[in-house]
């Protein structure tokens, strides 16, 4: 009888120590809609920041991009310079007779 009664005493010193130390329903509740709060906040600053790096990396993307298209301009303009430079050297070189034209 008495570890029947032992054991009585252990259940109901379990169930006081979960009553006292449990989180109740509401509590929960409201731990919970803080976390998702602060965590909603950190994520829209997350998404400022990753938005920022992602515009800072196309401006980047852009003015490399762009200062490939000058460089091909000048490549095209320097290229027919080039060959009207080399078209009047070799009409020089056969009006002064120079072999090898």
């Amino acid at each position: 009888m008495e570890s029947n009664e032992q054991m009585l005493h252990d259940i109901l010193e379990t169930v006081n120590f979960i009553k006292d130390n449990a989180a109740t329903k509401s509590e929960l509740s409201s731990v919970a809609a803080d976390l998702e709060t602060r965590l909603g906040s950190r994520m829209d600053r997350l998404e400022v920041k990753v938005d920022e790096r992602f515009n800072d990396i196309m401006n980047h993307v852009d003015a490399f991009t762009k200062l490939h298209e000058t460089l091909d301009q000048e490549m095209v303009s320097l290229r027919g310079k080039y060959d009207r430079l080399e078209e009047r050297l070799v009409r020089v070189e056969q009006k002064l007779g120079f072999a090898g034209v």
